[in-house]
């Protein structure tokens, strides 16, 4: 491999850690963010007892970080179309601003916590519109997702972390030497860019290798949009048309608690195995037959507890209320399926030995 296409790969590879560390980041505060709000609106002080309010705010907290879940993930892969996702999703929570500010205007006797959330939602905003700017703006992002090195006039690097990163692979490949590790490592100068020019574009046939995604990764996208965004789609759905779901006196909706439970049980059980097929574990396929024998029980667990609505005789529910209710499962189920049946036709992944990435070049050789 060329000076060149060393230098990208190595700069790569170190920025590829910087934004995977930065979404990590963001990550962990929206989780933060979620358990927090939820906390603080359950405090007697803040706690909102208006009808379904419990239930919508838990769906959109719940579903926002396994929406972003699944978009940090994509934006794991390198690719720029994923960057356009993240705004789209951006706007999504603008927009969710529309919630406590129309709740107030109805329900004036929590208006403090109609306004404690609305300064929270404002806050993860903020957080949010800077990840984003990173994810365009940052010297690091732009290698990842551009492919583009930004050098200055004399030709140095305008982010000095980059010399550095290049300067310590440098001296790493010298210690081999001096261990006698490997006595092919050919010693370069790395602390300068090989060209002058106001921009350096990573080698082509170098990026496409880098970015290249596996099906196991891709599956696992799949499964974690479709597992995460039922956890807010359905309970919403319900939400929104509780008239098919009421009792017949309409003081009843047990549909909105029970789907809420039913997503949210499946989006812990999904978890594991997404995040073991995102990094190709052997035992990815074994996780999600697993899952699916989870799935069985957790039905055969409910089935009693459907059986006493329909047979209830303080509360009774029309028969559309359970028909649409089977509907709505099943959809959510049929997405599911889908998604996971391909897994069955592949081979399991082959297990890796990344103890040193560096010394696992032998697929770019032909970039020499």
């Amino acid at each position: 491999m060329n000076n060149v296409n060393q230098q990208d790969l190595i700069l790569y590879r170190n920025c590829r850690r910087r934004v995977e560390r930065r979404l990590l980041i963001t990550l962990l505060f929206l989780i933060a963010y979620s358990v927090g709000v939820a906390y603080a609106l359950n405090t007697a002080f803040l706690k909102v007892d208006a009808n379904g309010f419990d239930v919508l705010l838990s769906g959109i907290l719940l579903s926002q970080v396994g929406i972003y879940m699944v978009i940090f993930i994509l934006l794991t892969t390198g690719s720029k179309i994923y960057r356009y996702i993240y705004w789209v999703a951006f706007a999504l929570s603008v927009a969710m601003l529309y919630v406590p500010i129309s709740t107030a205007i109805t329900d004036m006797g929590h208006l403090l916590s109609y306004l404690v959330l609305l300064v929270c939602m404002i806050v993860k905003l903020q957080v949010l519109w800077s990840t984003g700017d990173y994810l365009k703006n940052n010297p690091s992002s732009k290698v990842f997702f551009d492919h583009i090195v930004e050098v200055d006039e004399n030709g140095n690097f305008e982010d000095p972390r980059f010399a550095k990163d290049l300067a310590k692979q440098q001296k790493k490949t010298i210690s081999q030497l001096n261990m006698g590790e490997d006595d092919t490592v050919q010693v370069v100068d790395m602390e300068q860019p090989q060209v002058e020019l106001p921009h350096q574009e990573i080698d082509d046939e170098v990026s496409e290798a880098l970015v290249e995604t596996l099906t196991y990764q891709k599956l696992a996208v799949r499964i974690g949009i479709v597992v995460y965004s039922s956890l807010g789609l359905f309970p919403i759905l319900i939400q929104i048309f509780h008239s098919l779901f009421a009792s017949n006196d309409y003081q009843y909706i047990f549909a909105n608690h029970d789907m809420f439970v039913s997503c949210l049980i499946s989006a812990i059980l999904w978890t594991v195995p997404v995040l073991f097929m995102y990094y190709e574990h052997p035992k990815s396929k074994q996780l999600v037959k697993a899952c699916i024998l989870g799935e069985l029980i957790r039905i055969a667990c409910y089935l009693p507890t459907f059986i006493g609505y329909i047979r209830a005789e303080d509360t009774t529910y029309p028969v559309r209320t359970f028909i649409f209710y089977i509907a709505f499962d099943v959809v959510r189920y049929l997405l599911l399926g889908m998604t996971i049946r391909p897994i069955f036709k592949m081979d399991p992944p082959e297990p890796k030995n990344d103890d040193d990435e560096y010394d696992n070049d032998d697929e770019y050789e032909g970039a020499e």
